[in-house]
Formats: structure tokens, C-alpha cells, sequence
């Protein structure tokens, strides 16, 4: 009987310290501080008229895989403004004249913007993203992760009409049709 009672409680307390090492094996993988899945960094200055991706012959594609995070560092060094959208189908809006896109990559994508502003950095999340503009010597980065539907080809491009008097009704050659434009290849992951 006194055998069978210390066999009870050293079962018990095996029990209770077997739950606690689980629960705490649990909750050590449940952290906040988890290691997240390496982002992928893509530093882009924009010139006079072209983006320049960092360690990428001018003009090569930038592919993104989907799944996976992404983090676009934009770096402005042109003379002039400039705006940046991603999507597909550039609208022709007179002969050899683009301006804006059919539809964009990030319109409906959970998206990240960190920037500066007098001084003074930002962090802004937002549920989709269809442009933003740039003065020169500003640095932005937007970041995001691509679902299987953007699956495709994608373009990088500057819509600032080149003559500053230009309009929608009276438009001028943008920067996107002096080549300020890039491609951007939506790939399957593994």
C-alpha cells in the first residue's frame, strides 16, 4: 500500500512534468520572436528615366516568386519627380503615349510602406497599393508577399508626363515612353 501511493504520486508528478515540458516546448515555438522567413531585398534608384536594380544588368527582369517576401528599397537620384506603379496592360492614351495601367499587382495585396518625411520616418500598412511618388532624394521601401493569382508577367513603370504643362486631355510623352519602365516576372514557388 505505501509502495502503491509513492508510485501514485511519482506518476503524477511525471505526468505534470512531462505536460509542463510540452506546454513549454509549445509556447517556445508559439513567440512572437520566431525566426520569419527571410526577406528578399531589391534596391532600385531611380534616374533620369530608368530604374536601376542593384547587381542586375540594366533592364534584366526582377522575379518574385509567390509566397515568398518581398521587399522593394526604391532610391531616388533623378533631377525630376517620379511616381511608381506596378501592374499590367500600359494604356495608350494617344499615339506612342502611355499613361497608367489596366489593372495593378498590388491593388488587393496586404502591402508595407517605410519611408522619411521631414525628417521623420514612417511605417504605413495598407491593404493595397496602386502607386506612389517620389521627390528626388527621397528613399522609400514597400513590402509584401504575392498570392498564386499574380502568377504572370508584371511591368515597373513612371507615368510623369515629360512636358510639365502636359495633361490627360493634352498629353506629352510620359517618362515611361522615354524607357522608365521594368519587368517584373510573377513566378510559382516551390
Amino acid at each position: 500500500m505505501f509502495l502503491s501511493k509513492h508510485l501514485k504520486v511519482f506518476f503524477v508528478l511525471g505526468v505534470l512534468l512531462a505536460t509542463t515540458f510540452v506546454l513549454g516546448v509549445v509556447d517556445m515555438y508559439t513567440q512572437d520572436d520566431m525566426p520569419e522567413e527571410e526577406v528578399t531585398v531589391f534596391n532600385i534608384t531611380m534616374k533620369d528615366y530608368q530604374f536601376v536594380v542593384e547587381g542586375q544588368e540594366l533592364n534584366a527582369p526582377i522575379q518574385l516568386e509567390v509566397g515568398k517576401p518581398y521587399t522593394l528599397h526604391f532610391i531616388h537620384e533623378g533631377a525630376d519627380e517620379h511616381e511608381v506603379l506596378i501592374g499590367e496592360g500600359a494604356i495608350e492614351v494617344a499615339a506612342d503615349i502611355h499613361h497608367d495601367f489596366t489593372t495593378s499587382l498590388l491593388e488587393d495585396v496586404e502591402v508595407s510602406i517605410v519611408g522619411q518625411m521631414n525628417d521623420n520616418d514612417f511605417v504605413i500598412g495598407v491593404p493595397g497599393l496602386n502607386e506612389f511618388e517620389m521627390n528626388p532624394g527621397q528613399e522609400l521601401s514597400i513590402s509584401f508577399t504575392l498570392p498564386e493569382d499574380k502568377i504572370g508577367d508584371w511591368e515597373m513603370g513612371c507615368f510623369v508626363y515629360l512636358d510639365k504643362e502636359a495633361t490627360e486631355e493634352n498629353p506629352s510623352p510620359t517618362h515611361y515612353d522615354a524607357g522608365m519602365h521594368l519587368t517584373i516576372n510573377v513566378v510559382a514557388g516551390e
